[in-house]
């Protein structure tokens, strides 16, 4: 089983295909906690509408905003399973996402699994060439792994503390640093 967690913020716009390519997941195996982080759009609505019709969705809010951070870290704790998977609002998801990454986790000595992606307004792949670069020297200069792709075993979570609360943004980079190291 997977839990996957998502934070979302006036994200009305982006918010039904990011769902939608979570709930058309061919591995179909998960829960999906979603935190509506103090918007004041039709967010709410949006996430109502959706945990209508999945029961693997379960709603959480802030009636205001507490940033990325400390939603996911609330999210991680309400977490059911011993995979976190993460999805952002403006993302989308191939439908092969959890079956792939799953297989890796469960099959290797691997504690996280992220993907490249793909920009929806460039086709572009991303990362681009530092994909192809040694991941330690990377690293010393920006994060290359897409954090909307992190896939991770949540013991492994729990054994770096988590989500760093003193990054309000570059959490996923900390978060990657304290496993790297």
């Amino acid at each position: 089983m997977i839990t996957v967690i998502m934070a979302t913020h006036n994200a009305e716009r982006t918010l039904p295909g990011a769902i939608e390519s979570i709930l058309s997941q061919t591995f179909e195996n998960f829960e999906f906690l979603i935190m509506n982080d103090g918007s004041t759009d039709s967010t709410q609505k949006i996430l109502n509408n959706y945990a209508l019709v999945d029961k693997r969705i379960k709603l959480f809010e802030n009636k205001k905003n507490i940033g990325l951070t400390e939603s996911l870290r609330h999210l991680a704790g309400e977490s059911s399973y011993e995979i976190l998977a993460r999805q952002d609002s403006d993302d989308r998801s191939h439908k092969k996402r959890f079956e792939k990454q799953y297989n890796i986790l469960s099959t290797t000595n691997f504690s996280i699994c992220t993907t490249r992606s793909q920009s929806m307004q460039t086709l572009k792949k991303v990362p681009g060439l530092s994909y192809f670069l040694p991941k330690k020297i990377i690293l010393k200069y920006k994060n290359p792994f897409i954090h909307g792709t992190l896939m991770i075993k949540k013991q492994a979570y729990l054994d770096v503390g988590g989500y760093d609360i003193d990054y309000k943004y570059a959490q996923d980079y900390k978060l990657i640093l304290d496993l790297y190291i």
